[in-house]
């Protein structure tokens, strides 16, 4: 039975309801300008990517956002595991309760994350960077612009919270992002896939 479900279309209703979710909890806070952080409507775009069955679109949204996420999860873990924050950037989600921090962990835990381990075998064309280079274009200009307000800081066009303010960072940022952010998410899916083919291999040269 779990063999006929299509993973893909299963996917896409997994991430309907998870935007669906956060859309309350905009609506519990009054802010729906939260929905301008990657983490917050990203569910979206892989619910459109998953339903596609886009590999290319699902492979570059992996890409901005894997580095950032993996890094909350270990923030995250490290505080309720030991009590305290590795670098605290995910301090913020002890302000929410209820739906609002189910809505919050939900978003972080299962983006980029989930969506790895369902196309980790897919293909993954060199243009997966380019198109999420794209994407963090456009949002580096719509802070630029002041469309997004500054004091919300998104995709850390002005700042990394825990870290401070690299040199011209905001000048910069369009070459911060390759190195930091572009480039680490393509080959830490590079290097499953890969991995992921090597075992295969061995299973099949030893069965």
């Amino acid at each position: 039975m779990l063999e006929k479900i299509d993973k893909f279309k299963a996917a896409s209703i997994f991430y309907i309801c998870l935007q669906c979710i956060l859309l309350l909890k905009f609506y519990i806070l009054g802010n729906f300008k939260l929905a301008y952080y990657f983490c917050y409507h990203a569910p979206l775009l892989f619910a459109i990517a998953f339903y596609r069955k886009d590999v290319v679109m699902i492979r570059a949204l992996i890409i901005i956002g894997l580095v950032g996420q993996s890094v909350w999860l270990l923030d995250y873990s490290s505080y309720l595991l030991f009590g305290n924050f590795l670098l605290g950037n995910s301090k913020f989600i002890l302000r929410y309760h209820g739906i609002t921090y189910i809505a919050t962990l939900f978003s972080h835990l299962f983006s980029s994350l989930l969506a790895l381990s369902l196309v980790y075998n897919n293909d993954l064309p060199k243009r997966t960077m380019g198109y999420a280079f794209v994407y963090l274009f456009i949002f580096y200009v719509l802070n630029i612009v002041h469309i997004i307000p500054e004091s919300y800081n998104v995709n850390y066009v002005w700042k990394v919270e825990s870290l401070g303010v690299f040199p011209y960072q905001t000048k910069l940022y369009l070459l911060y992002l390759f190195p930091f952010s572009i480039l680490p998410g393509y080959l830490i899916q590079l290097m499953v896939k890969k991995l992921v083919e090597k075992r295969s291999l061995i299973y099949v040269k030893y069965t």
